[in-house]
């Protein structure tokens, strides 16, 4: 008889690290970029998957208006490399702050948005 062993859970759910994508946080995004540029500045940096911005407006001053992005790498260790290397270096892309979202997914995501609107 040959013996068929089953994958336990903790099997199936081990992805290597360089199949598992990584998002990475994007605050105070001026209004006058593009979310192209963006797109294509932050694509330099790894193979980009999605994209969610996010505008929240003060209707008294438009001044005021606060714009946050999501970017989703294909590859995780990109994403936090690209976040290191902002970080690290300081640089100042537009006075973009780039943060590495740790045990993100857009499912999750998805959820607090939708209990958010």
């Amino acid at each position: 008889m040959c013996d068929i062993k089953m994958p336990s859970d903790n099997e199936e759910k081990k992805i290597p690290l360089k199949n598992r994508k990584g998002i990475i946080f994007l605050d105070k995004i001026p209004y006058k970029i593009s979310f192209e540029n963006i797109n294509l500045f932050f694509g330099k940096f790894g193979q980009i998957n999605k994209s969610f911005f996010l505008s929240i407006t003060d209707y008294e001053d438009i001044r005021k208006r606060k714009i946050i992005g999501l970017i989703e790498y294909t590859n995780k260790i990109k994403a936090k490399k690209t976040a290191l290397f902002f970080r690290k270096l300081n640089i100042n892309f537009f006075g973009i702050n780039v943060k590495y979202l740790k045990n993100l997914s857009w499912k999750k995501l998805n959820r607090k948005l939708k209990s958010f609107i």
